[in-house]
């Protein structure tokens, strides 16, 4: 059967309690007729981009969330113990509302968040089921965690059986499970999930945000870059262990760092704050990330565990070049060339030479940069919508 004819009949309701990269896709199958309803508890400006037909907006959920954050209210309720009453809350929600969005044939449920409805399409629908897995099965991240931790001698944030056995669940019950790169479907495989389950599908990125052809300086100190949380699941520790192993002058090398500091990282952070060319800038807004990106020779990042780190190919689209671990998603988009550089995770060692070696081969790097900048155009998120509604076809021509 032909494509354009799957896609007429292709008809997707969603769900999603947060915004991580649903809305993308949401928009995506909106555009080609393909969205039957959206079911979704992120930011309300993300009401802009559908009908009112097609989005069913849980506000409550919304607006608790955003408390929950903009007050950090983790210091009083156990992180794990929120999203569970969240994403159950909203889950109930989607299930008593799912009878009246008329006939569909794919749901597509984040983990953690969708245990109810799919039980409820099971008993009563005839349709694709499949949930969406950002990270790493649950067993595999929470090991590398509980490693991290017990290394620094922290108590390992506690995750509540409850919520492990509801993603448990999901992946038992859904007939697929999407991921974003390849360290994560080997993570469900070693979990026993079988491989025809697992559909992995990289994610997109800001490309058309952050593109930029501005040359980077070809002198002056080379700029290092970290965007994400400062936190010891982003593998902060191995980069500042690194950056004092090179014992590097700031009129040589800078290490720019762009995050929020988690409380885990506290003392680490204050450890750092007079290491010379290290320099702590917070949290920053998306628009303000430009600068940074702009202004940087190299994004390092050295994840232990993440499901495909969208800063990657904001930073690839803006000319860096990138050095991450093979557990960032990092991999997915670099594609065995030679834009940028991959090192273990919980490496140090490994982290400061490739650090060095860019030092040592400036011309290498701006070539590398300008690599990683072409090779970015490939991951819009119009490519990763076509990519992902060509699966759904594929599925349902099966």
């Amino acid at each position: 059967m032909e494509l354009e004819t799957l896609v007429n009949k292709l008809k997707v309701v969603m769900s999603a309690a947060g915004r991580y990269h649903s809305v993308h896709l949401a928009r995506a199958l909106l555009a080609q007729g393909a969205l039957q309803k959206f079911f979704y508890a992120g930011l309300p400006g993300d009401q802009q981009y559908f009908p009112q037909d097609k989005l069913s907006f849980h506000n409550l959920v919304s607006l608790a969330d955003r408390i929950f954050v903009k007050l950090s209210l983790d210091r009083f309720c156990l992180l794990s113990r929120w999203y569970t009453w969240r994403d159950k809350y909203f889950d109930e929600q989607v299930a008593n509302q799912i009878d009246n969005v008329g006939p569909f044939n794919v749901f597509v449920g984040w983990a953690n968040g969708c245990l109810a409805t799919l039980k409820k399409i099971k008993k009563q629908q005839d349709a694709i089921t499949i949930v969406e897995a950002g990270s790493m099965h649950i067993f595999a991240r929470e090991k590398i965690l509980e490693q991290e931790f017990a290394r620094h001698g922290i108590a390992t944030p506690k995750m509540l059986e409850e919520n492990k056995n509801r993603m448990l669940e999901e992946y038992q019950l859904a007939d697929y499970i999407a991921v974003p790169s390849e360290h994560v479907k080997q993570s469900f495989l070693a979990a026993n999930i079988s491989e025809h389950k697992i559909l992995k599908i990289p994610y997109g990125c800001n490309v058309e945000r952050f593109f930029s052809e501005r040359p980077k300086p070809s002198h002056g100190p080379m700029i290092f870059l970290f965007v994400g949380q400062v936190c010891l699941g982003k593998g902060i520790y191995y980069l500042l262990s690194a950056w004092r192993r090179l014992g590097l002058r700031p009129e040589v090398a800078q290490l720019h760092i762009v995050g929020n500091v988690s409380s885990d990282c506290d003392n680490l952070v204050g450890a750092a704050q007079d290491t010379p060319g290290i320099i702590f800038h917070g949290s920053k807004a998306q628009d303000s990330l430009r600068g940074f990106y702009r202004n940087a020779h190299v994004l390092v990042f050295p994840s232990l565990s993440e499901g495909l780190a969208m800063v990657i190919g904001e930073a690839m689209a803006a000319g860096l070049a990138v050095i991450c671990t093979q557990n960032s998603g990092g991999p997915e988009l670099l594609a065995d060339t030679q834009a940028g550089l991959l090192v273990p995770p919980a490496d140090a060692k490994v982290l400061a030479d490739k650090i060095a070696w860019c030092l040592a081969n400036r011309d290498a790097v701006l070539e590398m940069g300008q690599q990683a900048r072409s090779l970015a155009r490939q991951y819009t998120w119009q490519d990763y919508g076509e990519r992902i509604i060509k699966k759904y076809t594929d599925l349902l021509e099966k």
